[in-house]
């Protein structure tokens, strides 16, 4: 893709809602597209494909970051990666440590999103994309998220 105009979404993602940083780079310069929160449900979804279908450029390339961040991120990103977007999924550590690197010490979902849309700017080369696990895996992984489940409200 043509490096010099990139656009990269960055989404801080919690259980209820999920903040979003829309930022594009052209020439070496980075600006921000827009800031907005949406409702982490299904029609959040679609009003947030809404919202950045109207910021995305035709010649750009475009990725969506977002922390993996226990079970809340997987709806939305199971949802972009139907929509056939590119899909990052970082590491809380990693994230932590980009913003370390940048010496920011403020800590909000806002400042969150702006900070995981720069890793898709800087980063995005060297980003492994998100692929939906199998459906295997899934079940297990929720077999085993119940168990735990179970054996918590047993010893309570």
């Amino acid at each position: 893709f043509m490096n010099d105009y990139l656009q990269s979404v960055g989404i801080d993602i919690a259980k209820e809602k999920f903040d979003v940083c829309f930022k594009e780079r052209k020439n070496g310069r980075s600006v921000i597209k827009g800031t907005r929160t949406f409702k982490n449900d299904s029609k959040g979804f679609t009003d947030f494909n809404l919202w950045c279908s109207k910021r995305r450029k035709e010649t750009s390339h475009l990725v969506f970051v977002m922390e993996a961040t226990g079970v809340y991120y997987e709806e939305l990103a199971y949802f972009l990666h139907s929509q056939n977007e590119a899909v990052y999924v970082e590491l809380p550590q990693k994230v932590k440590y980009f913003a370390k690197s940048l010496n920011i010490k403020t800590k909000t979902d806002k400042v969150d999103a702006k900070l995981i849309a720069d890793i898709g700017l800087e980063r995005s080369s060297s980003l492994k994309s998100w692929n939906p696990p199998s459906e295997q895996f899934k079940a297990i992984r929720d077999l085993c998220r119940e168990i735990s489940q179970l054996k918590k409200n047993k010893s309570a």
